[in-house]
């Protein structure tokens, strides 16, 4: 895709004229500008990066034994119910991605987490939805019973009151209010019953059930969210009932987080290339981005000399820099 550059990206399962057709999406306009139609051609064509799958097929095996291992470990996992569990996991996953030595940038947890292959997207979904909304439903469907809060200045608020119109979403009041109670966290479902001197919850269930039967209960729902930024998936009508979204929605979130790479990485890599003539008799130094991953930390903490720059990305999907040493 860009021989020559700091950081090289090679497609895999790709004709000549389809990698230039992707190298034209990631050479037009903004670096996120592009992002809904490569994902669309990723998908469409089935092409993988090779550096990706790399990276993928070093770390999973990591990242799921870090949560097998906290699972075994968690002290409160055997008596959790379903609703604390899914809390608990999320928590799991995240340490599991902090551990690892290179952390992308992207939502490593879908990059390493279950994935599909060789699925042909259903076109009538498109067809019928328009690609924005069916993009937005099948990137979410996983959370389907869970509720989104998405603001006014969310790049998806208009694919999500599209749903809203053609029957695939909810939204607000039209939510079942446990739902949205679920949604709450802990100390704040504590808050809005502290004045009915409640017990102190130990588990979220347990709030959640004192919260509703509650008389007033959506009053106090209330005001903890703003009803109009609460969405949350429908089923898709009978007809599309042979679409296994599971299958589709896991493909379609690992082809986004490609393309999310893919973009990140190359532009990263153009604009390490396009300064890589320049030299100081200083040396250099990797700037590490906030929150940078170990692998990253370590090359901070090198002077490089006069004449051997580093290249950046340091890895798929680097955050890094290369700036001029400080004098010592």
């Amino acid at each position: 895709m860009n021989p020559g550059a700091a950081f090289e990206l090679t497609i895999l399962g790709a004709s000549r004229e389809q990698a230039e057709t992707l190298r034209e999406l990631l050479e037009a306009g903004e670096p996120t500008s592009c992002r809904l139609p490569l994902v669309q051609r990723i998908i469409g064509w089935d092409v993988r990066c090779k550096e990706i799958e790399e990276y993928v097929e070093e770390f999973k095996p990591a990242f799921h034994e870090s949560i097998e291992r906290q699972v075994a470990e968690s002290p409160e996992w055997a008596t959790a119910s379903e609703l604390d569990k899914e809390d608990l996991i999320s928590g799991f996953r995240e340490k599991a991605v902090a551990e690892l030595d290179v952390q992308p940038c992207c939502d490593v947890e879908v990059l390493l987490g279950e994935n599909a292959r060789d699925i042909e997207m259903d076109d009538s979904l498109i067809e019928r939805y328009g690609v924005e909304a069916v993009f937005e439903y099948v990137s979410n469907f996983g959370r389907q019973r869970k509720v989104l809060m998405i603001g006014t200045n969310k790049p998806s608020r208009s694919a999500f009151e599209q749903l809203v119109s053609a029957g695939l979403a909810a939204r607000g009041t039209d939510i079942p209010l446990r739902a949205v109670a679920e949604k709450l966290k802990l100390k704040d479902i504590q808050e809005l019953v502290q004045d009915l001197d409640p017990p102190r919850f130990r588990k979220k269930a347990e709030a959640v059930n004192f919260l509703l039967a509650c008389p007033d209960a959506e009053d106090r729902v209330g005001r903890a969210v703003d009803w109009q930024e609460l969405f949350q998936l429908s089923p898709l009508p009978g007809e599309f009932a042979a679409i296994d979204l599971d299958r589709v929605s896991a493909y379609w979130r690992y082809a986004r987080e490609t393309a999310n790479l893919l973009q990140h990485t190359y532009w990263m890599s153009a604009m390490s290339s396009r300064d890589n003539d320049e030299d100081f008799d200083r040396g250099w130094s990797v700037f590490p981005a906030p929150n940078a991953c170990p692998m990253c930390k370590r090359a901070g903490e090198k002077r490089y000399p006069t004449g051997k720059r580093p290249a950046t990305p340091l890895h798929v999907g680097c955050r890094c820099c290369v700036l001029v040493a400080e004098r010592r």
